[in-house]
C-alpha cells in the first residue's frame, strides 16, 4: 500500500504525530472511594513480542494459528528486515522462524529492505504457514535505494524449514517493485494467490502462481487496496475489486469473472470516505463476513454461491460509539461465531483514552454483543518508563497503553489483528510495545460475560514462574551477547565473581553444583594484573544496602565489567544501574509481589526467582561461548555424589580450564535453552503434583500463626538463609539455618522451641542427625525436599506431618554436555523459591489483614 495509507495504521517515524503522553501509563490518582468501571473488562495475558524483530515496537495484522496450536506473528523492522515469530502458548516461548533476508538471500538495507511481513498469514492443509514481505518507509536522509518488490515465503513447522516462493511483481529495469499484502495457498490444486500493494502506478494487482512460486502472473482486474483473496468451498478464489465488485477466478477454467455485489437488493458502491472492507470466510466455505477498516462498526455478510451477483446483507452494528477503528481485527471462530475488535472513543469518563472493545456476532441467534474493553492481567510484562526504552527507539514504543482510574492496564493506541484459536482462546496484537494478548474465557455461550478462571495463590505463583522462564528464554539473544563479552574477558584471565552485599543472588552463584568452579576464586599462579579483565555479577531482589553504591564505584573504577540483575525501575537502584555495563531486568519494580489473593491483597515475591533464572542461563551461555573458543571451564560437582569432594579437590583453585576434557563447540543458546526446559518441566510437575501438599502445609502454618506462634523455617543450601523472613513472610516465618555438617547450625536449631512447627526447606531428604534432633525436640516437621538414594538421608517414618517434593533430578545439576562427565547448571535454588513462595502466598491468603495506623 502507499505510505500514506500505511501511516493510518502504523505512524511513519519520518513525521510522527503527537504520541500518547506518558501520563497514560502513570499511576492513577488514589480515589476517595473504590472506583468501578462502567463497562465490563475482557482480560488478557500480554506477551512482549521479541524486541529484536521490530524497530518501532510495531507490526500489522500478520497473525495466524498453526495446526500445531502455535501462533505465528509477522513483525516490522524498518530499514532492516522482516521476521515471522512463532509463539508457543504452552511454554510461552518465542522464536524467529522466518528471517526474510536470509530466506531470500538478500542484504539490502534502508528503503530497499524487506522491512515487514504485512500479510494476513495463511495456513495450508499441510500445516505450512504462508506469508509475504513488503517495503517500509523512505526516512533515511540521502537514501535513494529502490525497493525491488516483495517475496512470498512458507514455513513448515514439521520440518522447521523456511522456503522462498518468488516475487509476484518485482521491479523491472531499476523500477520499484510491489510489496505483498496478502498470500493464500490452494495446496490441493497446487496454486498460490497474492495481492500486491499499491506501486508507483497507485494500483494493486491480483497474482497467481504454481505452488513453487516460479510462475507468477496477473489473473484479473485490479483489486481494492488491502485486497484479500478468499477461497470458497468449490475451489474458486474471490477478491473485491477497485470498482467495488467481486472478481472470481476458477482454476478449472483458468478464467476470471466479474460479479456485482447486491447489499439488501442494492448495488454496493464506493462509500467515498476511503473505507476499506476487510473480510473473512465462514467455516462453511460459502459465506464471508466483512467490516470496514475504520469509520463504521456494521458487519456485512457475502454469499458466493451461484453465478450471478454476490448477495450481501448488513447484519447490524457490532458496537455503538464514535470514531471506530477496526484494523483488520475480524476473525471467525470454529463454531461459526464472528469476533471483531473495535477501537472507539471513551465517552464514559472512566479513563482518558480510547477503549478497545471485543465484540461478537452469533449467526444462529442473529445477535451482536459487546463483550467489554480489553485489559491486561499482567501489567508488569513491560517496563513502560520512557527512560527504560531501547536507545534510538521511536517515541511511540511505550505509549500504547493506559492505566484506567482503578489502576487496570488497558490498550490505548492501536490494535492490529485478531484470531480465534482452536482451544477457544483469542489472540490479539497490540502496538507500542508490540504485544500478543492472549484472551481466555471470552468464547463462552452468547449472552454470558468472560469466564475468569480463579487460580489459587500457589497456582498463580507457578504460572508466574512459567512466564518468567519463557521471558528469560525469549531474551537468549541478549544473554548470549553478554556471555560472549564475559567469556572473552575470562579468556584474558579475568575472574567472574558474584558481589557479596547481603542479598541472595551472590549466595546462589558461589560454589554451587553445576556452576563454574574457577570463575570466582581464581586458579593456581593467577597474576594480579589480570584483574583488569574481571567480571562482577551483582543482583538485587530488594532495596540496596548503604554500602552497595560505593562497592560498585570501586569495581567500575578498577575496570571491572559489571552485570546487574534486578528491578531496573526501583528508584533506589537508579545510580547503581548507571554503573552497570549490562543489566537483566526483572520488570517487577518496587513491588515484586506477583500473586493476587482473594481479598485483593498481593503476595508472593518474584525478583529473586527471575534473577536466578537469568544468572544461570547466562552461566550456561558463558560456558558455551568458551567451548567455541576451544576451552571447557572447570565446573563444580555436587557433594551429594560420593565422589563430589574428590572432584573438588582435583580442580578447585588449581585450573581455570580443563586440559583433560576436550569439548566440541556448543552453539549459542543451546545450554540456556536446555536448562530452562528442565526448569519448566520441574515447575509443571510441582504445580500439578504438589498443589494439595502446599495447601495442607499452608493450612498448618496459618493455624500456628493464628495461635500466636511463628513457624521455624529450617533452611539448607546457599540462598534461602538470605531471603527467608526478609519480606512479607516475616509475618509467619522465623529463620533457622540448619545443616548437619555445620555444628553452629545444629546448636542453633537446638535452641529453637520444643514442639514448634518446622518447615524444612532443604535439598535431598533429611540427614539422620538432623532427624534425630528434630525428634528429640518433638518438633512437628513439614519436609520440603526431594528424594535421595542415600540411606543416611532417608527421613524416618512418622517424623514428617507433611511432605512437598520439589522434583529435580538427584545430583542437583540438570544439563548434560557431550564428552563431559558431569552435568551442569542447578535447578535446586530456583525450585526452592518456587516451593517457598507458593507456600508463602497460600499462608498469607489464610491470615487476616494487618491493622495499619
Amino acid at each position: 500500500m502507499s505510505p500514506a495509507a500505511c501511516a493510518q495504521q502504523n505512524p511513519a517515524p519520518v513525521t510522527p504525530a503527537k504520541p500518547i503522553a506518558p501520563p497514560s501509563i502513570a499511576p492513577a490518582v488514589a480515589p476517595v472511594k473504590p472506583l468501578k468501571a462502567p463497562f465490563p473488562y475482557v482480560q488478557g495475558t500480554a506477551y512482549h513480542i521479541l524486541p529484536e524483530t521490530t524497530s518501532e515496537e510495531s507490526g500489522y495484522f500478520s497473525i495466524v494459528e498453526g495446526h500445531n496450536g502455535r501462533v505465528y506473528v509477522g513483525t516490522s523492522k524498518y530499514n532492516h528486515n522482516g521476521y515471522l515469530v512463532e509463539f508457543d502458548p504452552k511454554t510461552q516461548v518465542q522464536k524467529i522462524v522466518i528471517d526474510v533476508h536470509k530466506v531470500n538471500g538478500l542484504t539490502a538495507t534502508g528503503y530497499a529492505a524487506q522491512a515487514k511481513i504485512h500479510t494476513r498469514n495463511f495456513v495450508g492443509p499441510s500445516g505450512k504457514i504462508y506469508v509475504g514481505s513488503q517495503e517500509g518507509y523512505r526516512n533515511i536522509p540521502g537514501d535513494v535505494s529502490v525497493y525491488p518488490g516483495g517475496w512470498v515465503m512458507s514455513y513448515d513447522p514439521k520440518t522447521g524449514v523456511a522456503q522462498s516462493l518468488g516475487q509476484p511483481l518485482p521491479g523491472k529495469d531499476g523500477a520499484q517493485g510491489e510489496g505483498v499484502i496478502d498470500v493464500v495457498a490452494d495446496e490441493a490444486r497446487g496454486l498460490l494467490y497474492a495481492v500486491t500493494t499499491w506501486g508507483e502506478d497507485k494500483k494493486a494487482h491480483w497474482m497467481v502462481s504454481g505452488i513453487d512460486g516460479k510462475s507468477w502472473r496477473e489473473i484479473g482486474p485490479l483489486p481494492i487496496n488491502y485486497g484479500t483473496t478468499l477461497m470458497s468451498a468449490d475451489g474458486r478464489a474471490h477478491v473485491i475489486t477497485a470498482d467495488w465488485r467481486v472478481a472470481t477466478y476458477d482454476p478449472k477454467t483458468d478464467k476470471t469473472t466479474i460479479r456485482d455485489i447486491q447489499i439488501d437488493g442494492k448495488k454496493w458502491g464506493d462509500p467515498k470516505n476511503g473505507a476499506i472492507p476487510v473480510w473473512q470466510m465462514a467455516p462453511d466455505g460459502q459465506r464471508a463476513y466483512a467490516i470496514y477498516l475504520e469509520g463504521d462498526s456494521a458487519l456485512r455478510s457475502f454469499d458466493f454461491s451461484g453465478e450471478g451477483a454476490v448477495e450481501s446483507k448488513i447484519l447490524g452494528k457490532m458496537l455503538e460509539g464514535k470514531s471506530f477503528d477496526h484494523r483488520s481485527s475480524l476473525t471467525v471462530a470454529p463454531d461459526g461465531r464472528v469476533y471483531a475488535l473495535l477501537k472507539t472513543e471513551n465517552e464514559t469518563g472512566f479513563g482518558n483514552f480510547a477503549l478497545h472493545h471485543l465484540t461478537r456476532y452469533d449467526p444462529k441467534l442473529k445477535k451482536t454483543e459487546d463483550l467489554g474493553a480489553l485489559t491486561v492481567t499482567n501489567p508488569k510484562f513491560y517496563d513502560f518508563r520512557p527512560e527504560a526504552q531501547r536507545p534510538g527507539a521511536s517515541q511511540y514504543t511505550f505509549s500504547g497503553y493506559q492505566k484506567l482510574p482503578d489502576g487496570t492496564l488497558a490498550p490505548a493506541s492501536v490494535h492490529q489483528g485478531l484470531i480465534a484459536a482452536k482451544d477457544g482462546s483469542l489472540h490479539a496484537l497490540i502496538l507500542y510495545p508490540y504485544t500478543l494478548l492472549k484472551i481466555e474465557g471470552a468464547t463462552g455461550p452468547t449472552g454470558t460475560r468472560q469466564k475468569v478462571v480463579v487460580l489459587s495463590p500457589s497456582q498463580q505463583y507457578a504460572n508466574f514462574a512459567l512466564r518468567s522462564v519463557a521471558d528469560v528464554e525469549n531474551n537468549r539473544t541478549e544473554i548470549s551477547r553478554v556471555a560472549e563479552i564475559i567469556a572473552a574477558r575470562h579468556l584474558q584471565g579475568g575472574t567472574i565473581k558474584a558481589v557479596f552485599h547481603q542479598q541472595s543472588l551472590e549466595e546462589e552463584l558461589t560454589g554451587r553444583a553445576g556452576g563454574m568452579m574457577g570463575a570466582s576464586v581464581g586458579w593456581k599462579d593467577r597474576a594480579p594484573e589480570l584483574d583488569k579483565h574481571n567480571v562482577a555479577l551483582v543482583g538485587w531482589e530488594r532495596a540496596p544496602g548503604a554500602g552497595d553504591l560505593d562497592q560498585l564505584k570501586k569495581l567500575h573504577d578498577d575496570g571491572t565489567f559489571i552485570v546487574g540483575f534486578g528491578p531496573r525501575s526501583m528508584p533506589q537502584l537508579a545510580e547503581h544501574v548507571k554503573l552497570c555495563d549490562a543489566w537483566f531486568d526483572t520488570l517487577q519494580g518496587d513491588d515484586d509481589r506477583v500473586v493476587t489473593l482473594p481479598d485483593g491483597r498481593k503476595a508472593g515475591q518474584g525478583n529473586l526467582l527471575i534473577n536466578m533464572l537469568n544468572s544461570w542461563a547466562l552461566t550456561g551461555e558463558v560456558v558455551a561461548a568458551l567451548t567455541r573458543k576451544g576451552q571447557m571451564p572447570t565446573m563444580w560437582k555436587s557433594w551429594m555424589w560420593p565422589d563430589g569432594r574428590e572432584w573438588s579437590d582435583k580442580y578447585y583453585n588449581k585450573a581455570q580450564f580443563h586440559d583433560d576434557f576436550k569439548i566440541a563447540p556448543i552453539p549459542a543458546g543451546t545450554l540456556s535453552k536446555a536448562y530452562l526446559e528442565e526448569i519448566r518441566a520441574n515447575i509443571w510437575r510441582f504445580g500439578v503434583a504438589q498443589s494439595a501438599s502446599v495447601v495442607r502445609a499452608a493450612t498448618m502454618i496459618a493455624a500456628e500463626s493464628k495461635a500466636g506462634r511463628k513457624t521455624i523455617v529450617a533452611t539448607q543450601g546457599h540462598a534461602p538463609w538470605r531471603y527467608v523472613g526478609q519480606g512479607e513472610d516475616a509475618r509467619w516465618a522465623t529463620l533457622s539455618d540448619f545443616d548437619h555438617s555445620v555444628p553452629a547450625q545444629m546448636a542453633g536449631q537446638e535452641k529453637t522451641p520444643d514442639r514448634a512447627l518446622v518447615l524444612r526447606l532443604g535439598y535431598h531428604g533429611l540427614h539422620k542427625d538432623e532427624a534425630a534432633l528434630l525428634a528429640k525436640k518433638k518438633q512437628r516437621v513439614i519436609l520440603v525436599t526431594m528424594q535421595t538414594p542415600r540411606a543416611e538421608f532417608q527421613p524416618p517414618a512418622g517424623l514428617a506431618q507433611g511432605s512437598i517434593d520439589m522434583g529435580w533430578k538427584y545430583g542437583d545439576a540438570a544439563v548434560a554436555i557431550d564428552g563431559y562427565p558431569i552435568q551442569i547448571l542447578p535447578p535446586s535454588g530456583v525450585m526452592q523459591i518456587v516451593a517457598y513462595q507458593s507456600i508463602n502466598a497460600e499462608v498469607l491468603a489464610r491470615l487476616p489483614h494487618l491493622k495499619t495506623p
